[in-house]
């Protein structure tokens, strides 16, 4: 990827998906957050980038930022989306707002986009990666 962004380094999809790749890999947090937020430059309303900005903090246990920019990412989408309401739930269980994180969670698992591990943090009250 790292070479894709190199020859196409104003693409903002491709800046997105990057950065979302190397905080699922928990690689290179300070380049996915460049990444992204060079990408929110172009489209700053944008859910998806929101959403993944706020996963790259989440992923840095930047918790209180994570939690305000997907809350901007669960504003500006024009549909309810289950990757961001799940990604929300996960936010709030580690700033020990558990219930609201319960409530999240169960939104989000009936829609698509979400983890497979979505019903057993619903049934097992906690955080699984």
């Amino acid at each position: 990827m790292q070479k894709a962004v190199n020859n196409n380094p104003n693409n903002p999809v491709l800046l997105n998906n990057y950065s979302y790749y190397l905080s699922e890999q928990g690689k290179d947090l300070d380049l996915a957050e460049q990444l992204i937020l060079k990408a929110l430059k172009y489209y700053p309303d944008n859910a998806t980038f929101l959403d993944t900005y706020g996963w790259v903090l989440f992923i840095k246990e930047d918790y209180n930022k994570a939690e305000i920019w997907i809350n901007k990412a669960i504003n500006n989408s024009s549909e309810e989306n289950g990757a961001i309401l799940e990604h929300y739930g996960d936010v709030l269980f580690h700033l020990e707002k558990k219930e609201e994180a319960f409530i999240f969670w169960e939104k989000a698992k009936k829609m698509d986009g979400v983890s497979d591990k979505i019903q057993t943090k619903i049934n097992e009250k906690k955080f699984i990666k």
